[in-house]
């Protein structure tokens, strides 16, 4: 038997790990945008 609390908890892992994705990626979008638009800064 899996216990009551446990399965309850797992929603709230997959919300929390989604969550945290998504502030991955909208950093990495946001320092990866921000360096090409140095790098082309710079070159010109």
């Amino acid at each position: 038997m899996i216990p009551d609390s446990l399965v309850r908890s797992v929603p709230n892992v997959d919300t929390l790990t989604k969550g945290i994705g998504m502030v991955v990626l909208t950093v990495v979008v946001v320092v990866d945008s921000r360096y090409m638009l140095t790098s082309m800064l710079l070159e010109t």
